[in-house]
């Protein structure tokens, strides 16, 4: 089903509506359907930010509700009031996704670690991680369990004559750690980039044989296409 954007006055129910879940026990997981309501809330505020602009008092109450809500969630929030984690209900106890604009000693080390698990002819550049934390165009987005760094997927995105396209490569969470609902945690927060950033599509690949991680990619939303992905063979060096 399409994403229908929020009018005016559905922005301003939804304020009201949010407003109930935060002083209400009423539902299981509160915070999992405010998680939700803000990532549709957030979408159509970018759409009706020109509608919302003549009423400043209305804006900045719905910019306090965003960070109400980020609040209620347990989101880590940056100077602005927006929210440096990203969370999803699929996480189990103590772990937190976020994009990474800085990384500590441990989180190098836990890259070093987590490579060899993505590829055997992956080899570990700590320079190579400094600029892509630099990049404009690169994301890098990692998963801690209980502070530690335990897996990580990257966007790149980048501008074409047919619009600012994206693609997700080096998806991965440590063998130990599997079955958590990380690397599910990892695709939506990916996505949810996606859609701030205003791609126009995101795309991956993956070999057939690894047909659990594709069942993933198809339960988050990916679809199979009829293409053929070519690399080229001779030296770029």
């Amino acid at each position: 089903m399409a994403n229908k954007e929020l009018t005016r006055d559905e922005l301003l129910m939804l304020l009201k509506i949010v407003q109930v879940f935060e002083a209400s026990y009423l539902v299981d997981d509160p915070a999992a359907i405010i998680g939700q309501m803000q990532q549709r809330f957030e979408r159509s505020l970018q759409e009706h930010r020109a509608q919302l602009a003549p009423n400043q008092a209305t804006r900045e109450r719905l910019y306090r509700l965003g960070v109400r809500i980020r609040q209620a969630i347990g989101e880590q929030l940056n100077n602005d009031g927006s929210p440096t984690t990203y969370r999803s209900p699929a996480h189990g106890p103590g772990v937190h996704v976020a994009v990474a604009d800085s990384l500590s000693e441990d989180d190098f080390d836990g890259i070093q670690r987590l490579l060899p698990q993505l590829s055997s002819t992956a080899t570990y550049d700590r320079g190579r991680i400094e600029l892509m934390l630099q990049h404009d165009g690169t994301d890098l987005v990692v998963a801690r369990y209980n502070g530690v760094l335990v897996g990580m997927a990257t966007l790149a995105s980048f501008a074409l004559p047919t619009g600012v396209r994206g693609h997700l490569d080096d998806v991965v969470v440590d063998e130990t750690q599997r079955g958590r609902g990380i690397a599910r945690a990892l695709l939506e927060a990916v996505i949810e980039l996606a859609r701030t950033r205003g791609l126009r599509t995101l795309d991956l690949t993956s070999r057939p044989s690894r047909e659990s991680a594709i069942r993933l990619y198809e339960a988050v939303g990916f679809e199979r296409r009829d293409s053929l992905l070519m690399r080229y063979a001779g030296d770029l060096g």
